[in-house]
């Protein structure tokens, strides 16, 4: 007589070989191996932009050693490879949980980078320990000094904060959403371990919406003058510079339109700015 338990178990790990073998035919779609491609050049990007930001800082004498901000990079620099390794292990609520991180640590670094300008390294971790809140985004966002955005322009950049925070902020407790999406995509054939195109493209997204608000934080801990000279010197000819088509970065990108050694190519960097992530 057959065990009906070594039955069921037969069973099921035939339907897991069967779905590994549909997804393995996905994954060489056009539209997932966009989608793949799109995530693997936000990530490289991310890092790109990162080391030249932090090549920009050792121009300001000290900037470096005392910056939360730039000695927080390395860390950015984890989250996005570390986020990589779990989309492509299907691990996507890991991938977005580190979202979060992300966004708390940019804005309470530079929340204290700026409360204490003048203050060496430890001074600020102090500041950070004893004077800042441990979770949430406020009341250090609301108090930043965005000296790059006009009202309008971060009003819409802390709405878009508030916004991602809130998204990365339900993968990070047990929530009713989170549980939700992981029912709804086995029901779909997609359980853990197993993905689709459209999935990939979405979480791209969210990235790149969160890597484009952490680099104008990052941006920002530079001030005007050394992210003049990233946004023109690094990446002004860089038609291949993916976040400029970030709408944040592509605002602050604007503001220096006024430089001389920009006047020839003004629609060019127009037309770089216009276009979408998603094309």
């Amino acid at each position: 007589m057959d065990d009906p338990l070594e039955t069921t178990l037969a069973h099921r790990e035939s339907e897991l070989d069967q779905k590994r073998q549909e997804w393995e035919r996905r994954r060489t779609t056009p539209e997932y191996v966009k989608a793949s491609t799109d995530l693997t050049r936000i990530r490289d990007e991310f890092i790109r932009t990162l080391r030249v930001c932090w090549f920009a800082a050792t121009r300001i004498p000290e900037y470096v050693d005392r910056s939360v901000v730039l000695r927080s990079t390395d860390d950015m620099l984890e989250c996005a490879v570390i986020q990589h390794i779990a989309v492509e292990h299907t691990a996507r609520n890991t991938a977005q949980r580190e979202l979060r991180y992300l966004l708390e640590l940019a804005v309470k670094a530079l929340f204290v980078d700026q409360q204490m300008p003048r203050s060496p390294f430890d001074h600020r971790l102090a500041f950070l320990e004893r004077k800042v809140t441990t979770h949430g985004l406020t009341p250090e966002l609301d108090e930043l000094q965005l000296h790059m955005f006009d009202g309008s322009a971060r009003k819409a950049f802390v709405t878009d904060m508030g916004r991602a925070y809130g998204r990365a902020s339900k993968y990070v407790h047990p929530s009713v959403e989170q549980i939700r999406e992981r029912s709804e995509a086995a029901a779909s054939g997609l359980p853990l371990g197993f993905d689709s195109a459209d999935v990939l493209q979405s979480l791209a997204q969210r990235i790149f919406e969160v890597y484009g608000l952490v680099l104008v934080l990052v941006l920002h801990s530079l001030g005007p003058t050394a992210a003049g000279d990233v946004m023109e010197s690094a990446f002004g000819e860089d038609e291949d510079w993916l976040f400029r088509q970030h709408r944040h970065i592509a605002r602050m990108d604007e503001d220096f339109d006024y430089k001389a050694e920009r006047c020839h190519r003004l629609e060019l960097l127009r037309k770089w700015r216009g276009r979408s992530f998603a094309q």
